[in-house]
C-alpha cells in the first residue's frame, strides 16, 4: 500500500515537472520571437535626432563613426551615444537633459510633450551646456557656480536626484545644507517651481529656508503643504521679509489665510489643453474614475465641493506646470452612487503625483492609495513619497 502511494506521488511530481519544462520552453520561444521582432540597434544617423548637440560638435571627445552598442532599448542607445561622444568623467544624471532634444527628453526622461518642447531662454541653455561639459571633461563645477553656491552646496548639487532640472538642482543644493530630508526638499522644489515661484525668491530664499528649518521635527508634511500653498501671497509682496520667523509662525499665518481665502473668487474664465486621458478602473469590486480639470470653472467647483485651496493652483495649470485631477469613488454595490472623492496634483515637469487630498484636506485611505498607484502606472507617472 505504501509503495503504491509513493509511486503515485512520484508520478504526480513527474507530471508537474513535465508541465513546468514545457512552460519554460514556451516562454523561451516567445522571448526569442520577441527579440527578433523587437527593436534593433539603430545607426548614429537615426539616433542623432534625439540629441540637442550635433554629433560633429567641437566638444565631442570621440568620433561618431566609432560608436557601438550592445543594447536594444532605444533610450539606452541614446544614453550610450551621449556618453560615447561627450563623457570622460561621471556626469550627474539630471544634467543629461541639457544635451537631449525634445524627442530625446520624452524618450529618455519620460517628460510630457508640453514640458519637453518648452523653449528655455538661450542664456539658461548655454549655462546648462557649460555645466554638462564641465562635468564630462573633469573641470571644476565649483568655479562655474562660485556666484551661486558654496563648495558644500556644490556637493549637494552634484548628488541631486535624476528627476530634477539643473535650475531645480540649485535649490536642492541650498536646501540640503539646512538639513531637509530628500522628501521634504522634493516637496518644496516641486511646489515652488510648479507654481512659478522660484524666480520670486531672490535674496529672501535663505531667510525662508532658515525659517522652515527652525524646527524640522515639528514641520510635518501636512503643515509644510499648508505653508507652501500660502507662499504665493508673501512672495508676491516684495517688502515681505522672512527674517527672524519660525516654521510655526509661518504655519499660523498660512492657516489664517486658508480659513479666509482658500476658496477664492472666479474672476476669470480660462481653459487649457487636456494632457491626461480619462481613467476608470474597478479595483477589488470598487469603481474608480479620474478626470483632469481643464478650466478655471472646474477648479473653482472642485474647491467648493472639497473645501480646500486647489483653486489657488489656477496660474500653475494655465502655465502647463501642473495637472489637477479629480478621482471619484463609487459604491461597490450601487456603482452609480458616489461615496467619496480625491483631488490629485500632478507635477508635469517631474511626471509625478505630488499631492493627494480628500474633502477638507483629509488623507487618502490605504485602498485609495492603491488606486492612485494604479492610475499613475497606467499613465506613466511616478508617485512621490510625500504625496499622501
Amino acid at each position: 500500500m505504501k509503495q503504491k502511494k509513493l509511486q503515485l506521488k512520484l508520478e504526480q511530481r513527474e507530471r508537474k515537472d513535465a508541465i513546468l519544462r514545457a512552460t519554460l520552453a514556451r516562454a523561451k520561444q516567445i522571448d526569442r520571437q520577441s527579440v527578433r521582432k523587437g527593436p534593433r540597434r539603430q545607426p548614429v544617423e537615426a539616433l542623432q535626432r534625439y540629441l540637442a548637440v550635433p554629433v560633429n560638435d567641437t566638444r565631442c571627445l570621440r568620433e561618431a563613426a566609432e560608436f557601438r552598442t550592445r543594447r536594444y532599448a532605444l533610450e539606452h542607445q541614446v544614453t550610450e551615444l551621449v556618453e560615447h561622444l561627450f563623457v570622460r568623467y561621471p556626469v550627474p544624471e539630471f544634467l543629461y537633459r541639457t544635451v537631449l532634444s525634445p524627442d530625446g527628453r520624452q524618450l529618455v526622461r519620460n517628460e510630457s510633450k508640453a514640458v519637453a518642447c518648452r523653449r528655455d531662454p538661450r542664456q539658461l541653455v548655454e549655462w546648462e551646456h557649460a555645466l554638462f561639459f564641465a562635468c564630462a571633461s573633469g573641470k571644476s563645477v565649483a568655479k562655474l557656480l562660485a556666484g551661486e553656491l558654496t563648495k558644500k552646496e556644490c556637493h549637494f548639487f552634484l548628488n541631486a536626484p535624476a528627476w530634477l532640472t539643473a535650475r531645480q538642482a540649485l535649490e536642492w543644493a541650498r536646501l540640503g545644507t539646512y538639513g531637509f530630508s530628500p522628501e521634504v526638499a522634493g516637496a518644496i522644489i516641486g511646489h515652488l517651481d510648479g507654481r512659478g515661484l522660484l524666480p520670486l525668491l531672490g535674496a529672501r530664499r535663505h531667510d525662508l529656508y532658515r525659517a522652515l528649518a527652525s524646527d524640522l521635527k515639528w514641520l510635518r508634511m501636512y503643515r509644510l503643504r499648508y505653508i507652501l500653498d500660502w507662499l504665493a501671497v508673501p512672495l508676491g509682496n516684495p517688502t515681505y521679509s522672512f527674517a527672524g520667523r519660525t516654521a510655526e509662525s509661518l504655519y499660523k499665518a498660512s492657516a489664517e489665510w486658508h480659513r479666509a481665502n482658500s476658496w477664492g473668487t472666479l474672476d476669470r474664465l480660462s481653459r487649457w489643453k487636456r494632457t491626461l486621458p480619462d481613467w476608470s478602473r474597478t479595483i477589488e469590486g470598487v469603481p474608480y474614475r479620474v478626470q483632469e480639470l481643464c478650466s478655471a470653472k472646474d477648479l473653482h467647483g472642485e474647491t467648493h465641493r472639497m473645501g480646500h485651496c486647489v483653486f489657488t493652483y489656477l496660474s500653475s495649470c494655465e502655465l502647463g506646470n501642473t495637472n489637477i485631477c479629480t478621482m471619484q469613488i463609487f459604491d461597490a454595490k450601487e456603482p452609480t452612487r458616489q461615496v467619496s472623492a480625491l483631488t490629485i496634483e500632478v507635477n508635469c515637469a517631474m511626471r509625478s503625483v505630488v499631492q493627494v487630498r480628500g474633502r477638507f484636506n483629509r488623507s487618502a485611505t490605504f485602498e485609495e492609495v492603491a488606486a492612485i498607484g494604479r492610475f499613475a502606472r497606467d499613465n506613466g507617472l511616478r508617485v512621490a513619497e510625500y504625496s499622501f
